[in-house]
Parts: C-alpha cells; sequence; structure tokens
C-alpha cells in the first residue's frame, strides 16, 4: 500500500494568545527569564514559560501546566482530559484506543494495526506510533500541549485533527531527590520519585532518573474463582543524560520502559432479558442456554456488592520501552536540531470470564503484538522576532508490526454458541473445540519534507504559510 499526500497551508491570521487553563493562575506566579534546557527552579517558572510557549505565533493551543499538573495529581494523558474538553480519547483496551481533538481522528477505537490516526502523540517530542504507549503514567510528567487543526507543517506525522505533546522534566545541574507515596481504597498504592542532579560534580553532564509504581485490588468478586477483578499493577522508569557544553549545544540521551497490566471493563451479570415488550420470548435468551449447559447460576441481582459467579473481563498486559538522542545547536541565531529515537510495544491480553462455564465455553481468545519503530527527524529554525520566523525539516519513520491472534472454544461450546434452529448434533459439531489462527505482518515508511513561515507584516497582521508532502508505503 502506498499513499501520498500533499499539504499547504496559507491562513491570514491575526495575533492569538494560545488558550491556556493556566491563565487564571496569579499574576504575581508568572515572572521568570528565558530557560535553557534543564529543570528551571520552581514550578511557577515552568508554567510561565509553557503557557507562553504559543503565543508568538498563530496557533490554536491548550497548555496544561506544570502548577495544574501537581495541583491536580495528573500523571497520564486519561487524567488530563479533565483540563481539556476538546480531547477525546475512545478507550476500549491498550491496543484497542484512539486519540481524537474536537472530534477530528479516528472514527472508531476498534485496532487498526499499520493505520496511523489523525492525532499523534509526543512524549518529548518522540513520536508514540502505537497510542497504548503514551495514555497511562508518564513519570516527571509537567506539561500537555494540545495543538488544534493540522499540524503537518510543523513537522513530525501526519496530523489532520490536531497534536498531543506530553513534557518530561529534563536534568537539572541543581540536585533535587523526590519521593512521594499515597494510598487509598482497595489497597491502592502509588509510589513516585525522581533524582537529579549533575553528574560527579560536572559542569557539563548532568543526569536524571524517575519511576512510577501503581498497584491497586481489583472489586469486582467471583463466586466462582473466589478472585477480585478490575485491578491494576503499573510500572514505568525513565533515565536521562543531559552533555551540554556551551549554551549553543545540548545533547538529552533518553530511556524509558512502563509494564501495564490492567483489567478493563469487567462486567457482573445481573438481569436477563427473557421476554420483547410484546411478550414474545428472545430467541437463545441467557435462561435457554443456561438450561443447555445444566448449570444454575450463584445469583443475578448483585448490582450494589459486584459480586456475581458468571462475570467477564479483559486483562491486558502491555510493555513499552524506547532510547532517543536529541541534539540542539544554536548557530548565528539558526537553531539546528535532530531527534533520533528506537520504540519497542507488545500487547497480551486475555480475554475470558471468570465462571464455571469458561472452560467449556471459550478456552482462549488472544492476539499478541509487537511493534518496533525507528524515528528520524531533522529540523531547522530561522532566527526568532525577525520579520519572518520559519521551520523547514525532514521526518522518517519506519514501523514493523508482527500480530498473533489465536482463539479456540471448548468442548461444549455448540451448547453455548449454537443456533436454537439448529440440532443440537449439528452445534456441537460444528463448535465444540473450534480453534483458528492468524497472522499478519504491516509494515509501514514514511517520509515526509515540511516548511513553514510566519510574515509579520504590522505588529497587529502576520502572514502564516506552510508546506508538506508526505508518502507513505
Amino acid at each position: 500500500m502506498m499513499r501520498k499526500s500533499l499539504i499547504a497551508a496559507i491562513p491570514l491570521c491575526l495575533p492569538f494568545t494560545a488558550t491556556s487553563v493556566a491563565q487564571t493562575l496569579p499574576s504575581e506566579e508568572a515572572r521568570v527569564p528565558d530557560v535553557v534546557v534543564g529543570a528551571p527552579k520552581s514550578t511557577a517558572d515552568v508554567s510561565e514559560r509553557q503557557a507562553t510557549a504559543f503565543q508568538t505565533t498563530p496557533q490554536a493551543a491548550t497548555v496544561i501546566t506544570k502548577q495544574q499538573i501537581d495541583a491536580l495529581q495528573i500523571s497520564n494523558l486519561l487524567q488530563a482530559q479533565k483540563l481539556e474538553p476538546s480531547l477525546q480519547i475512545r478507550f476500549a483496551d491498550v491496543r484497542s484506543l484512539t486519540v481524537n481533538i474536537r472530534g477530528f481522528g479516528s472514527s472508531t477505537s476498534v485496532a487498526t494495526d499499520g493505520i496511523f490516526g489523525g492525532v499523534p502523540v509526543y512524549v518529548d517530542g518522540i513520536l508514540q506510533p502505537r497510542p497504548g504507549q503514551a495514555i497511562f503514567d508518564i513519570p516527571d510528567l509537567v506539561g500537555v500541549d494540545v495543538l488544534k487543526g493540522p499540524q503537518g507543517t510543523r513537522g513530525g506525522m501526519d496530523s489532520t485533527g490536531g497534536a498531543v505533546y506530553l513534557n518530561t522534566a529534563a536534568p537539572s545541574f541543581e540536585t533535587q531527590r523526590k519521593l512521594e507515596v499515597t494510598y487509598g481504597s482497595y489497597d491502592n498504592i502509588q509510589v513516585r520519585g525522581s533524582a537529579t542532579g549533575a553528574i560527579a560534580d560536572s559542569d557539563t553532564l548532568a543526569f536524571r532518573v524517575s519511576f512510577v509504581s501503581a498497584d491497586r485490588d481489583g472489586y469486582v468478586y467471583s463466586y466462582y474463582s473466589g478472585q477480585k477483578y478490575n485491578d491494576w499493577h503499573n510500572k514505568s522508569f525513565r533515565a536521562q543524560i543531559l552533555f551540554q557544553p556551551t549554551n549553543d549545544l545540548s545533547v538529552r540521551l533518553i530511556a524509558d520502559y512502563s509494564h501495564v497490566n490492567q483489567a478493563c471493563c469487567p462486567n457482573v451479570l445481573n438481569g436477563v432479558v427473557a421476554n420483547y415488550a410484546n411478550g414474545a420470548a428472545v430467541p437463545n435468551n441467557l435462561y435457554a442456554r443456561l438450561t443447555r449447559m445444566n448449570y444454575a447460576p450463584t445469583s443475578f441481582y448483585n448490582i450494589d456488592s459486584y459480586k456475581g459467579d458468571i462475570s467477564g473481563y479483559l486483562q491486558n498486559t502491555q510493555q513499552s520501552y524506547g532510547a532517543a538522542a536529541v541534539i540542539d545547536y544554536k548557530l548565528g541565531g539558526y537553531e539546528f536540531s535532530s531527534l533520533t529515537s528506537f520504540r519497542g510495544w507488545s500487547f497480551d491480553p486475555l480475554n475470558q470470564t471468570s465462571s464455571a462455564l469458561a472452560p467449556v465455553r471459550t478456552t482462549n481468545s488472544n492476539n499478541q503484538i509487537a511493534e518496533r519503530s525507528l524515528q528520524q527527524e531533522f529540523k531547522l529554525t530561522t532566527p526568532a522576532n525577525g520579520p519572518v520566523e520559519g521551520t523547514a525539516g525532514l521526518f522518517y519513520l519506519f514501523e514493523q508490526l508482527y500480530d498473533w491472534g489465536y482463539s479456540s472454544y471448548g468442548p461444549a461450546a455448540g451448547a453455548w454458541y449454537g443456533s436454537a434452529a439448529n440440532p443440537q448434533a449439528l452445534n456441537d459439531v460444528a463448535l465444540n473445540n473450534l480453534a483458528s489462527k492468524s497472522y499478519d505482518n504491516p509494515l509501514s515508511h514514511v517520509i515526509a519534507p515540511y516548511a513553514r513561515a510566519v510574515w509579520h507584516v504590522t505588529p497587529d497582521l502576520d502572514f502564516a504559510f506552510g508546506l508538506r508532502y508526505s508518502y507513505t508505503a
């Protein structure tokens, strides 16, 4: 499959101030000089820089600052939605999800392996090809930028609906240590920590390490197994090294790893619809299937207690990891940057029920996914505050996916899944112990040169224009 696209944009814009919830912060918390790479000294410093980052060029954006993240204990993109209503995340599991902005992007959360949505997600400028890589807790999260509308001429991946940037704290030459432990209902234990400082008292090398550990027990109880479901166990780790020999050159090395074990969407059987409103029986309803299985459930009505012996859940395990090098160099007001990254992702689901019927209905239903990607981007930016400000670059992405599917029915699947219109013997022959396997291996290459510029005609009038050519194979 090959896809080519050409994007050109020449909007006429008046000076614009990026939307930010941070604009409601007290003015005395918004005084800070320019900040170079490395952690600023205060939360207010970081928040001021974030809130004003998109005010010099026309851009519809919402910025969630570090001050808000700390105040509301936001640690991932799902929680950030409370401050950004135009950001929608359709979530079925860590593989089947999509990110939309103002309704633009993928129209469904159904997994589309090898096909990219219209809203790319970045962590420290690094594209996360599978959105599940960036949904859960990210250590040292300090900001979320939601850019609305097509962003292709800014670089990175094609973006018809907008782009989401998650930003983490960079290494600092000032020694800092932090440890936070919280406890809540259902043994909800969260531990967060970070450490940063100069390496061996160097004034050119600094490090930062950070981690998040989040565990919680489930609340859906199975009479059959005695277990509780809807638990989660998430671990994330980031390590960074900053090399900054001069104010004009910085090299930031980043490595990260996360492991997510989460039960999604558990349900307890709390009732059965056996008849339509007109009194007619619902064909092959649950009562009928249970009768064929010679099984009487313990209880149908446990809404308040979340207990039952016929309940289902999706148990998902996700691993995400990667390494990246970000180089920034300034010369005569021009800035050259290079971003090189490798990312890996794996998804291992376990779809099952916790009832006594599970072993004889469905013994296995899984799609194991593995993904590997390489990203390279070069970008050149002209001096700021001139009559014309511009950026040009080249983006490249390689992604390889491996998808193994396997499902199998149990020895009594015919009695449960079979049609009541068929003889039972036919259902048994067709469905009992039925198994299937599948495999696909989509591969993608994306290469895109791009450029954009803003001409400040007068203090009150700007022209912004851009061009992008994308080739996907």
